[in-house]
């Protein structure tokens, strides 16, 4: 009988990784070395431990190689498992994490882009603010639905919502959309990013409208 290989517990930068898949669902290579400010073969490593632990999965074949593309990274049941054992672990989002490897490219690219934003706002805010994630907060507000993609609490307990309106919501009114969020929810502001220049013109209506509350911003295309 072949002895089975010890494992050694997750350390400090390993659990760094999951908890980071945990808030934001899809992060890419380039993001992860990009925002823990590392060198892309030193990540790859560490996913590389994580991915053969079965900790996590990737989205990575010849399309991505060809296009040079990244690696797209989500957690496995095993990392929910351990998560599961966090006093800040949601359980209502467990659901969410199940449905990862079946989740659209659509709606991937629109994870991975909440999560440039994130960094984006993480550059303007100090420490003292505090970062929730759609995923952190499933079903735990009174529509069991958290609309905004974060909720940023700044020290003084103001509440800021962002949002960003990519091809995933199309199928949606963007107007009645963005207005329910504003009058479900108790936001000093909401900030909303888009990159689809055809709703411009509806944005900068919707601005005019709601001056106190509303943050318009361009995304740059890439």
């Amino acid at each position: 009988m072949s002895a089975v290989k010890y494992r050694r517990p997750l350390n400090k930068n390993q659990i760094h990784i999951i908890n980071l898949l945990y808030k934001f669902r899809y992060i890419n290579t380039n993001q992860f070395a990009n925002y823990l400010n590392l060198n892309p073969r030193i990540i790859n490593e560490r996913l590389k431990i994580l991915l053969d632990q079965d900790f996590i999965d990737r989205f990575y074949d010849n399309s991505f190689k060809l296009k040079g593309k990244p690696a797209i990274y989500y957690l496995r049941p095993k990392s929910l498992a351990f998560l599961k054992t966090k006093d800040y672990y949601n359980h209502h989002a467990t659901f969410i994490h199940y449905r990862n490897k079946r989740t659209n490219m659509t709606q991937i690219n629109h994870y991975l882009k909440v999560f440039d934003i994130f960094q984006e706002l993480k550059k303007k805010y100090n420490d003292g603010y505090k970062f929730i994630t759609k995923t952190e907060l499933a079903k735990k507000l009174e529509d069991n639905v958290f609309l905004a993609d974060i909720l940023i609490i700044k020290p003084s307990k103001e509440q800021i919502g962002v949002l960003y309106i990519s091809n995933s919501l199309k199928n949606r009114n963007i107007n009645t959309y963005i207005q329910n969020i504003i009058d479900s929810y108790n936001f000093n502001r909401l900030i909303i990013y888009f990159d689809n220049p055809r709703i411009t013109k509806l944005l900068n209506q919707l601005q005019y409208s709601y001056t106190d509350t509303l943050s318009i911003n361009k995304l740059s295309s890439n």
